[in-house]
């Protein structure tokens, strides 16, 4: 019996409602958790890059395609807040043409035009000159084959303003030419219809894409790496590809291209109409019921 006390007194200290809920405790616990998803993280990138330095094309489709998915899921929850989509229930589908157009096309063409933009940046931003000097050159000709690379072309600054002007130019408009018909021959669209959808919807998207991606892409082609590059245009299309989404639905449920003061107009116009049609169908009611109390009475003489 002495020796259960002695044991329950040993005990005591560590089984305490204090000592188990201290401050000194939760922190502790909060921290080990901080470190644990900072440690997760960790691996995730580490796994991440490690793909992309083995196998870059396969790790941006991949990256892409997933990424494509989670910006239509984004934007099927905008649409049925808002309520633009003609129906109130997921469309499973159309994510998955999301998630081939991000994994098929998406991913290889931002990790292909990056890789271009990047060599032909690195190429005129130097030049060659005689290794000898020009004038030991111009009098032995031979020698102008010995050449070296300086740093005498573009500056720095003029360099990332034509790698802005070219992404905003030469790629994000045919990208977005390139989006609307993979979506509409995935929807099994005919070509008439690829075309005006097309046609309806590029002008405001590409305005759209040079306020978005410009300040966007200044960051990007100046401070991320040339590997993480595409990573980082592919993270910020879970918002771009969420409005490129919502067009295409407002699109084809008739609301593109509209402005909110038009629709409010139409709104209001069809609720006056709805209004008379009650008005009406309450005026019939109420013939049909006189009707049927004459013939009552009719029968009843």
């Amino acid at each position: 019996m002495m020796l259960r006390l002695l044991q329950a007194r040993r005990l005591s200290p560590l089984l305490s409602p204090a000592r188990r809920f201290s401050t000194q405790d939760i922190a502790a616990a909060r921290l080990n958790e901080v470190k644990a998803g900072a440690a997760a993280v960790t691996s995730w990138v580490n796994l991440y890059t490690g793909a992309l330095s083995e196998y870059p094309l396969r790790a941006n489709a991949v990256l892409s395609g997933v990424l494509c998915a989670a910006g239509d899921v984004l934007a099927q929850t905008v649409e049925q807040r808002v309520e633009v989509s003609a129906t109130r229930s997921y469309d499973l589908l159309r994510t998955a043409r999301m998630t081939t157009y991000g994994t098929l096309i998406c991913g290889p063409l931002l990790y292909g035009w990056y890789s271009t933009l990047h060599v032909v940046g690195e190429a005129v931003s130097v030049t060659r000159v005689p290794l000898l000097g020009e004038r030991l050159s111009g009098l032995l000709p031979w020698l102008g084959t010995f050449q070296k690379e300086v740093s005498g072309g573009l500056s720095p600054a003029r360099l990332l303003l034509a790698k802005v002007a070219a992404d905003g130019l030469f790629f994000q408009a045919p990208f977005l030419n390139l989006y609307f018909a993979t979506m509409g021959v995935l929807e099994g669209r005919p070509l008439t219809d690829i075309y005006e959808k097309t046609k309806a919807a590029f002008h405001r998207a590409w305005g759209l894409s040079l306020l978005v991606w410009t300040p966007i892409q200044l960051l990007n082609l100046s401070l991320v790496p040339v590997a993480l590059q595409p990573a980082v245009v592919s993270t910020v299309n879970v918002g771009w590809k969420a409005t490129l989404s919502l067009l295409n639905a407002m699109h084809a449920t008739g609301l593109e291209g509209r402005s909110y003061l038009e629709l409010e107009a139409e709104n209001r116009d069809l609720k006056a109409e709805l209004d008379g049609l009650r008005s009406h169908v309450v005026d019939l009611d109420e013939r049909l019921r006189v009707a049927t109390s004459r013939t009552w009475t009719l029968r009843l003489w």
